[in-house]
């Protein structure tokens, strides 16, 4: 399972900011776009870049900056084989608060206080050999999901 398929199945993000694609054995999965090397760049060499892309890609920034996050950080850290574990937490957040009764932009220090983990997500990677990944999937410290697969592949 990936970050994009879990931040799916959870509702993070809008349904149009996934791409779906379809895997060996016709298993349907979706993952937030890539993004090229030279916008990365862009968008790490130019903060302000990040609504402007992200009108373009149709995304909301927190999406964009997720889909960077992994293409710069963690992706090169696996590619290089130095990743050995990632955390993907969802939380239950102030703006859902408002949403659901609070009123106006106001939000009590109690409705605060809900902000709560909702559920947390643990990647651990091994490098069995040259270009492979294995990869243990922890959700809520009790279900596990193993792996082995490509680099990129792997979340």
């Amino acid at each position: 399972m990936q970050v994009g398929e879990l931040t799916y199945l959870r509702g993070v993000f809008d349904d149009s900011c996934y791409e779906k694609l379809v895997k060996m054995g016709g298993v349907r999965t979706h993952q937030l776009p890539r993004i090229s090397p030279e916008r990365a760049e862009m968008l790490k060499a130019d903060e302000s870049k990040f609504d402007e892309l992200s009108k373009e890609m149709k995304m909301p920034p927190e999406a964009l900056r997720l889909s960077l996050w992994l293409e710069t950080g963690a992706f090169e850290a696996l590619e290089k084989g130095y990743l050995r574990s990632l955390c993907l937490a969802i939380y239950r957040t102030g703006k859902e608060l408002r949403s659901e009764g609070g009123h106006g932009d106001q939000v009590s220090v109690d409705q605060l206080q809900k902000n709560k983990l909702l559920e947390a997500f643990v990647f651990k990677f091994k490098y069995p050999s040259k270009g492979e990944v294995a990869v243990e999937l922890e959700g809520d410290g009790k279900s596990k999901l193993s792996a082995t697969s490509i680099a990129q592949s792997a979340f």
